[in-house]
């Protein structure tokens, strides 16, 4: 969550520059000019944002993610940090959790039908239409903040994953030769490795063909051929297809960074 970002950069705790200090023997930690930081907030600030009881609470929700992104890049820009790769949130209307939960609440409030299909849907353009502002304010945020050039700093460079992740690689050729054709409608089974989610309410599962959730035990860890692990979050083969049109994305910006993630992959 972008809004618990405080606690992995504060030097009051565990956060990043609570280790600095102790490894500079300080109090004042300096970031090393050479350090790059890779920030990628949003999915769960918009899914908290989609759960709000009223678009002005969802507004709100978003701000505060946004100001705690701000804050503490800030605090990490007053320590000497100056490289900053900052992503957007994909889009979590994709997620087949947003379906699944949808179509189950809807059913739970009697509606069937193209009634129900209607609400599905709604929910779905609401899940992109909070991840598309989640993004709008991220960059404008980011482009308000100012860091002294100097050797060794890259600046801000901000990523819109959302329009990567759908407009390079869910309709890239290497996405259907590995998956088949996106189709964010199709069966849940055709698109999810593990069934780990249940109705937070009843503990049944939101899987509309009755799928018993999976004990720890139960999970297959490498899924492979699958888009997403679970209901929520992408796959390791989704993301290895991701990972190559990023890095193509960041090259010019990274330089010789670039070549060390690529041997990494």
């Amino acid at each position: 969550d972008g809004i618990n970002f405080e606690s992995q950069v504060t030097s009051d705790g565990n956060g990043y520059l609570t280790f600095l200090a102790a490894a500079q023997n300080t109090t004042t930690p300096v970031v090393p000019p050479e350090t790059l930081f890779f920030i990628w907030f949003g999915a769960n600030d918009v899914r908290d944002a989609l759960k709000a009881s009223s678009e002005l609470e969802a507004g709100d929700v978003i701000a505060f993610a946004i100001a705690s992104i701000r804050s503490n890049i800030v605090s990490l820009i007053d320590a000497g940090a100056c490289s900053f790769l900052v992503l957007g949130t994909l889009n979590i209307a994709l997620a087949p959790i947003v379906r699944m939960f949808a179509q189950y609440r809807g059913a739970g409030l009697g509606l069937s039908g193209e009634t129900l299909e209607a609400f599905i849907a709604g929910a779905l353009v609401g899940a992109e239409q909070l991840s598309k502002s989640f993004n709008t304010h991220l960059e404008a945020m980011l482009q308000g903040i100012t860091i002294t050039d100097s050797k060794g700093c890259l600046g801000i460079k901000y990523v819109n994953t959302m329009s990567l992740a759908e407009d390079v690689v869910l309709s890239s050729d290497a996405y259907e030769s590995k998956f088949g054709v996106f189709d964010p409608n199709s069966n849940v089974t055709d698109l999810v490795c593990n069934f780990r989610y249940n109705d937070p309410d009843t503990g049944a599962s939101l899987d509309p063909n009755g799928l018993p959730v999976l004990t720890e035990e139960q999970i297959d860890f490498e899924c492979e051929n699958f888009p997403f692990y679970d209901e929520i979050h992408p796959s390791t083969d989704f993301f290895e297809l991701f990972a190559d049109s990023f890095l193509d994305e960041v090259e010019d910006f990274v330089k010789g960074e670039t070549r060390f993630l690529r041997r990494g992959l």
